[in-house]
């Protein structure tokens, strides 16, 4: 059969791009052969006219390519093609809040991370000294030493990096010496769902409690003594702050309740936009892990690992590549192996 005609790229985004074409008018016509960078992908039914590439890499170029075949299974030996680039990433912004922003020492501070853009990674330093004390993008941070802090929060993606500096954003008091916060708790280990008794021990003339349960910045209780119970596994910092006329105190118990859940080892699995091309190959990894995995370790072949759980990988040098994924969560880890074919240029 005849060529199809008329191929164009009508919409592309980050990560898609979208092309149509008119088919041939010919009677014994079937279906297009697509190719996408060389490398078959779908056959398209008589009439369809259409097909979108997804998965792929913000402003990067792919050709398509396109060859018809009849009824017979007779292919037009003639490839017809058509290049068209992603849209590029759009660039991100930083921005953050956090509560409380002032109080007396140790001060247990929720950040809450409001950038825009598409962000791969974070950075917060929250006491200005140049040094990256979190790499979440909801961290909890607590100062233990009264002074003034000025926080830094730098986001990167593909389309480049930004930083916002907050100068003074966070005053820490000198701990009120009229109360002192103290607390205990019962049991602190166990399974979902545990019901945890808590016991204030704190001395001082006390008018009011302030309980955070979970270590997230938000008041939980206000009882004396409150019981709550925990239906998610996991490790949980405890903050009580108490107040009275001569001042006000908090005490902070990092990871003071360790809670188990029914968590069952990843099964790692994985998939990739193309497993074979010439150089340089930009991979796109998908992670597909059973079992709820918060971790990720990804081994190229080339020597270069990443973190992220779907990363994108360019491969410059022909060669035949081992793609590792190990995918961890607290119960332990798995791993998955698949290979990649890269041929010369």
């Amino acid at each position: 059969p005849a060529s199809v005609t008329n191929l164009a790229n009508t919409t592309f985004a980050q990560t898609s791009i979208t092309w149509t074409w008119t088919d041939p008018a010919d009677s014994d016509f079937e279906k297009v052969m697509v190719y996408l960078d060389g490398v078959w992908k779908q056959n398209v039914t008589k009439g369809i006219q259409s097909w979108t590439a997804t998965g792929l890499v913000a402003n990067t170029e792919y050709t398509i390519g396109t060859r018809t075949v009849d009824s017979t299974g007779n292919v037009n030996a003639t490839t017809v093609s058509d290049p068209a680039r992603t849209a590029p990433a759009e660039s991100p912004h930083a921005q953050f809040t956090a509560s409380p922003r002032d109080g007396p020492a140790p001060l247990a501070v929720q950040f809450t991370d409001q950038s825009t853009g598409s962000i791969s990674s974070r950075s917060w330093d929250f006491t200005n000294d140049g040094t990256v004390d979190s790499t979440l993008a909801n961290p909890v941070f607590t100062y233990s030493n009264p002074g003034t802090y000025t926080v830094n929060l730098t986001v990167m993606g593909p389309g480049g990096l930004d930083t916002e500096i907050k100068t003074g954003f966070i005053s820490v008091e000198e701990p009120a010496s009229g109360v002192s916060a103290q607390f205990t708790a019962s049991p602190l280990a166990g399974s979902v769902p545990l019901t945890v008794r808590f016991t204030d021990q704190s001395s001082g003339e006390i008018t009011s409690y302030a309980w955070d349960f979970n270590g997230d910045g938000t008041v939980d209780s206000r009882v004396k003594n409150p019981v709550t119970v925990y239906t998610s596994s996991g490790t949980y910092t405890v903050t009580l702050t108490v107040r009275g006329p001569d001042g006000m105190d908090t005490e902070v118990k990092t990871k003071y309740l360790s809670i188990s859940g029914f968590l069952s080892r990843p099964n790692a699995l994985f998939s990739m936009d193309k497993q074979f091309g010439s150089a340089p190959l930009t991979v796109h990894f998908t992670d597909k892990t059973l079992n709820n995995p918060d971790t990720f370790l990804w081994k190229f072949g080339d020597g270069t690992t990443s973190a992220e759980r779907n990363p994108s990988h360019t491969y410059l040098t022909a060669g035949f590549y081992k793609v590792s994924l190990t995918a961890s969560n607290e119960a332990g880890s798995s791993s998955r192996a698949m290979y990649v074919f890269v041929s010369g240029f």
